[in-house]
């Protein structure tokens, strides 16, 4: 099995577990990521640049990253929580809230590879735009 394959699974576990822990269905869960994922770039970079970020593949991979960390971090705080009403409520809340993270190390690390992230995508979108 390949390291993405790997990858591929982890992150498949997890989206499993948080399925089984709020009730959300899969497509739930992948929605929520996609909404979130609009909402968290164009209130970071404004509607005419998160249009760039939102067609660019690293922004999806990088926030699926994040996601999946901030998604380890809700099924460690919500073990023995069984509500399933709240703990959906909880869920979308702990992951709206991803940039302003009250743990300092995740922070750090959750804004340390935006901006590589963001790096990455203004180079390859200018290099793009050069060979036009």
């Amino acid at each position: 099995m390949t390291i993405v394959e790997q990858l591929k699974h982890m992150h498949q576990d997890v989206t499993d577990q948080v399925s089984y822990k709020t009730g959300l269905t899969h497509e739930n869960v992948m929605e929520i990521i996609f909404n979130t994922g609009v909402q968290y770039i164009e209130r970071l970079a404004g509607n005419q640049l998160a249009d760039t970020f939102l067609k660019e593949p690293l922004f999806w991979a990088w926030w699926q990253q994040q996601w999946s960390m901030m998604d380890q971090l809700f099924l460690v705080k919500m073990k023995g929580q069984h509500d399933k009403d709240d703990i959906q409520a909880i869920y979308i809340k702990f992951h709206e809230d991803i940039d302003v993270y009250p743990d300092p190390v995740i922070w750090d690390q959750i804004h340390e590879s935006y901006q590589k992230m963001s790096q990455d995508v203004i180079t390859k979108t200018r290099s793009h735009a050069q060979h036009i």
